[in-house]
């Protein structure tokens, strides 16, 4: 295919090679003034469910029910998308279902792909490294004689994950996640770049928390193409299935406000996001540039500012992202460069930070930014391109623990 360099071009590209679209139903459903979370929660769910049954017998449509988002998927035919959101806009719901927001989900797809900086192999190898200089450069060695991330829980929502690679096997359990391209439970990775990201995040000699938990929410397929539609599911997922944060790895040029109220309702409910600056060296790229995400841009091992990486206002932190090693397909390993390989960097970090006391995403974005190295300091772009600096993990664990002990000593007996 050939590959458009406007996002919206790409998008209407991406539409006619599917042959469907993916229609986003956001609904308001008002709590009761007595009612309990879990009550109304509950409700919701119900409410959505039923809804969800009702749409698929009278349009045909494969649908989904996203109750922590308050959402409906509907996937149609793309020459019936206009007829079926007219459709979703006009019925009448029932008591309680109030219809907020209607639209087409636009697609998402790998940094770079507008610009061909999408992440490649630049060099492939059967053999693990003892050290890794990206791990060292962000403090990771020290800060694992600490933590590794035991009990933190990390989504990578991505092209999926070879869960048995020999890095990485050890840190699934028996539920994998979930792959929303193709439908069912086994969400492995087609492409490679899911796996590389999941390597640098928790990898047993690749990762900068090689004790935390991971799950594949798999929402791009083999090309790294995929739907805002799998995005919703996947947070959906992580929100029901109570994680600590999700790596985006991934992004869209232009922001959707279904996507931007998906987001909020994640970090609200204790999820952070962290998410990829872009490949296309200026601009913004979301979801990195909603509210209250992690917007990580890239540096090389010498703590430069890579080219590609985006520079915008947005930018909250950097991480190495040139010639990272990490895991690869087929239990091998490969370097990659991009935002991509910088964002599971800070992920990783969130995962040892969780490890030393569970603390909301804002407070985790202060306590990452708190700690960083100053980068660029009389570079008049020294924000744009590197936020509050270069993650270092262990002075970020070291200030978890002194402020966990703070707190415990300020706790009454």
């Amino acid at each position: 295919m050939r590959i458009p360099t406007n996002a919206r071009e790409l998008d209407h590209e991406l539409a006619r090679r599917a042959g469907t679209r993916d229609l986003i139903l956001h609904f308001d459903i008002p709590a009761g003034i007595l009612e309990s979370r879990p009550t109304y929660d509950a409700r919701v769910a119900d409410m959505l469910e039923t809804a969800k049954d009702e749409l698929r017998r009278e349009t045909g449509a494969v649908t989904y029910a996203l109750p922590a988002l308050e959402t409906i998927i509907l996937r149609v035919n793309a020459s019936d998308a206009l007829l079926a959101t007219r459709h979703a806009a006009t019925r009448k719901w029932g008591k309680g279902r109030c219809l907020a927001a209607t639209g087409v989900a636009r697609h998402v797809y790998l940094p770079g792909t507008l610009t061909g900086r999408v992440p490649r192999p630049t060099y492939r190898t059967m053999q693990a490294k003892d050290s890794l200089p990206n791990l060292a450069l962000i403090q990771a060695y020290d800060a694992q004689r600490v933590t590794t991330g035991d009990g933190a829980h990390i989504g990578i929502i991505d092209t999926g994950v070879d869960y048995d690679h020999p890095e990485l096997g050890s840190r699934f359990t028996d539920e994998k996640g979930y792959d929303f391209i193709e439908d069912h439970e086994r969400p492995r990775d087609q492409n490679g770049h899911g796996t590389h990201v999941a390597g640098t995040v928790a990898g047993r000699t690749t990762g900068v928390a090689p004790g935390c938990t991971l799950y594949a929410l798999r929402v791009l397929d083999a090309d790294g193409y995929g739907s805002e539609a799998g995005v919703l599911r996947a947070l959906d997922w992580a929100i029901r299935h109570e994680l600590d944060a999700v790596n985006l790895s991934l992004g869209s040029a232009y922001p959707s406000e279904f996507e931007e109220d998906a987001f909020t309702r994640a970090i609200e409910a204790g999820v952070a996001i962290i998410a990829a600056a872009g490949n296309e060296s200026y601009g913004p790229s979301y979801p990195a540039c909603y509210p209250g995400a992690v917007s990580v841009a890239a540096v090389d091992n010498d703590c430069r500012h890579a080219d590609f990486s985006n520079i915008w206002t947005e930018t909250d932190i950097s991480a190495p992202g040139v010639n990272v090693f990490s895991c690869y397909l087929g239990g091998g390993y490969a370097e990659l460069s991009g935002t991509s390989m910088a964002t599971p960097h800070v992920c990783g970090v969130v995962a040892l930070a969780t490890s030393v006391r569970k603390r909301s995403p804002d407070a985790l974005e202060q306590l990452l930014e708190t700690n960083c190295r100053e980068l660029g300091k009389n570079d008049p772009q020294q924000h744009e391109k590197y936020g509050a600096g270069l993650i270092q993990a262990a002075d970020t664990i070291r200030d978890a623990a002194r402020l966990t002990k703070v707190m415990r000593w300020l706790r009454p007996a």
